[in-house]
């Protein structure tokens, strides 16, 4: 992984939203993908300029919005009062987060899968984010001791799109990097680390048999 940044093992295509999204989009992406969080990216009028990264929302919090069908008739945003009179802290806790929900339990009419929805009072505006050159032995570190189950990739240039993809425990695993960059199976330096770690493995284990032997 010292070899790799993150930017080399991130998939795509990314699914984001943007902070006031139209009903039916987000129906049609939670269908599509079997994702679990999801960019929030604000575009003009909902930013002063280019589309900056809100945040990070997750697909349990999508589905009480939707369940609760609490959308509006036009692109805008909501006024705070409006939320805090129509969600309680509890709507989006383990029980009622939709955790045990599936985009298959909403259904809704033609006419509100055209209405809008806005994202922002729901999203994580703090989210851990890399820039996509980072070592991936370094964001490993990261995802493990901070205990992460999503972690941001945002680009190093400024004039490109805002996020760059999300990294997740899948794609930390070997058999997912190494499909994806096979050279590092023929490479030299792999397979003699691969050779000294399992030789030191080996010996640890010698040492604990031999001193729970006696």
């Amino acid at each position: 992984m010292r070899q790799l940044t993150v930017g080399d093992v991130v998939a795509g295509p990314l699914r984001s939203f943007g902070g006031v999204e139209k009903v039916g989009n987000v129906v049609h992406t939670l269908r599509a993908t079997g994702h679990h969080a999801f960019p929030v990216v604000d575009e003009p009028p909902f930013s002063p300029g280019p589309p900056v990264l809100y945040g990070l929302v997750l697909r349990a919090h999508l589905l009480v919005l939707l369940k609760k069908r609490e959308f509006l008739a036009a692109p805008e945003r909501c006024h705070k009062e409006y939320v805090a009179g129509r969600f309680q802290a509890e709507d989006f806790d383990k029980r009622g987060s939709g955790k045990q929900d599936t985009i298959a339990d909403v259904v809704l009419s033609p006419e509100e899968m055209e209405m809008y929805v806005d994202l922002h009072p729901f999203t994580n505006t703090s989210p851990y984010t890399v820039v996509e050159t980072m070592s991936l032995a370094k964001a490993l570190v990261l995802f493990r001791e901070v205990g992460l189950r999503h972690l941001l990739v945002v680009p190093k240039a400024c004039d490109r799109s805002p996020v760059v993809g999300i990294l997740t425990r899948h794609d930390f695993i070997p058999e997912h990097i190494l499909g994806l960059h096979p050279v590092l199976l023929k490479s030299r330096w792999k397979r003699l680390r691969w050779q000294r770690g399992a030789v030191a493995k080996y010996f640890r284990s010698l040492v604990e048999w031999v001193a729970n032997s006696g």
